[in-house]
């Protein structure tokens, strides 16, 4: 960084990851000794998993946790809330999806844990493209990362997931 700006990473990843793995670990500890600003979602699996890690490893404090209507599911640090206003009618995956569309907008970059099978965390890393941003996705089964700015780059990795 040349600028001296403090970097800003989406946090996200699949309902089913139920750990971290070595080799995620590895990710969220380059995220905090990088003191980069951290948006994540509130949900279970990958986002409450990160939270803890952040903050009872590292006691980070640079996490901002984006909650549907202000109301976090999970916030494992008792980190500061940022409330995504939801239209009355919104239900169930659009409803979290606000926040997510949030983060895509207000980070530089995104890092995804993925299960390889998640809708909600392939929309993201389709969104980051959309916005010309990186995305960098941890395969939560395997020790392998992709990173991924293009349509192109991300079917590489689809194919590569099907082929494993």
């Amino acid at each position: 960084m040349t600028d001296n700006k403090t970097e800003t990473v989406f946090v996200s990843g699949s309902l089913s990851v139920t750990e971290l793995s070595y080799f995620a670990k590895a990710h969220v500890r380059s995220i905090a000794t990088s003191r980069m600003n951290v948006l994540i979602g509130d949900a279970y699996g990958a986002d409450k998993l990160i939270q803890q890690e952040l903050k009872n490893v590292y006691d980070y404090p640079f996490v901002t946790v984006y909650a549907s209507n202000g109301k976090a599911r999970n916030n494992a640090g008792n980190y500061k809330v940022k409330a995504i206003d939801v239209p009355t009618g919104i239900y169930g995956r659009a409803y979290y999806e606000q926040k997510d569309i949030a983060m895509s907008r207000d980070c530089d970059f995104g890092f995804m844990l993925w299960d390889g099978k998640s809708n909600g965390t392939l929309n993201n890393i389709r969104r980051l493209i959309s916005m010309n941003k990186l995305s960098i996705v941890c395969l939560s089964y395997t020790r392998k990362s992709y990173k991924i700015e293009t349509e192109q780059q991300l079917d590489k990795m689809l194919s590569d997931i099907k082929g494993e």
